[in-house]
């Protein structure tokens, strides 16, 4: 029997009986919350911005009544918010990648065998390579992970896979930065648009003088919307942390492959896990 250090820990990965890889376990899952996260946050962007649309030309029209056509009016707010929606479609889509690299990490961790994504890698690969917020010489990389998580892992150990995975490092920190800098760009806009709008939206109502009471009553939900508004403006400082922590805690993983129990490697895990509580809170706020 062989009884060096390594191939006594192989053998302790394979049995899966080592609490070491709940550290893995551990970071997979918070990486895939993470990753998920995208998908509220970009749907409500659109919702956002047909929102903006909507109370434009409600409170500034001076066409009659008689003429407002309402189901015209939702039909022109979808259009003319349409172009968010398509490319929101090419970031959820590398979103995805980065939510099956943490389902592979966590198949890995548990019994050794991670299952080949279903999607279509080549379709894929081009929305990577056609997604402005990620930087050019960083598309190599990440088309690598597409591959990566476009493959079923067998015949080697646990642990090789596991080291193979945690060296996707540089593409999963390039991903994660590039969708945070989409949401940035994308969804803080559309917040900011609102704001913006508000102040305009009150002074149309204080000019109303058919139903004075009916406008007070809508100053005070514009009111409570701006306070909304300013408040959900903090998911993306809260996005951006948990990413930089995100970069940190899988170098420390990374760093310390053989040494998943170290408090230090744990502190920073934990830190993780904090920063994504702080998104999925931010998130679980969001509404029309």
């Amino acid at each position: 029997m062989r009884t060096s250090l390594s191939s006594c820990l192989c053998l302790l990965l394979l049995t899966g009986c080592a609490t070491p890889l709940t550290a893995v376990r551990d970071f997979a899952n918070d990486t895939r919350r993470l990753s998920t996260s995208f998908t509220p946050m970009l749907d409500h962007a659109v919702q956002q911005c047909e929102q903006a649309f909507l109370d434009r030309r409600v409170y500034t029209t001076d066409a009659p009544l008689s003429r407002f056509d309402p189901a015209a009016t939702l039909a022109a707010a979808r259009s003319t918010c349409q172009p968010i929606a398509q490319e929101n479609a090419a970031a959820l889509a590398l979103a995805d990648t980065l939510t099956e690299y943490a389902a592979q990490l966590a198949a890995l961790a548990a019994d050794g065998v991670a299952q080949r994504a279903d999607d279509d890698l080549d379709a894929v690969a081009a929305q990577a390579k056609r997604f402005s917020a990620l930087p050019a010489d960083q598309v190599d990389a990440v088309n690598g992970l597409i591959r990566f998580v476009g493959h079923r892992v067998l015949e080697r150990s646990q642990r090789d896979a596991i080291i193979e995975a945690l060296n996707h490092e540089q593409a999963v920190g390039a991903l994660a930065d590039a969708l945070a800098r989409y949401a940035e760009r994308v969804y803080r806009a559309t917040l900011n648009d609102r704001l913006r709008d508000q102040p305009l939206l009150l002074e149309q109502l204080r000019q109303q003088k058919a139903a004075p009471i009916d406008a007070r009553l809508r100053m005070l939900d514009i009111q409570r919307e701006i306070t909304t508004l300013q408040a959900q403006q903090q998911t993306i400082d809260a996005l951006h942390a948990a990413v930089a922590q995100l970069k940190i805690s899988l170098h420390a993983l990374r760093a310390n492959i053989d040494q998943l129990s170290r408090p230090e490697l744990l502190a920073e895990l934990r830190k993780l896990g904090k920063e994504v509580n702080t998104v999925r809170k931010h998130l679980a706020t969001l509404r029309r």
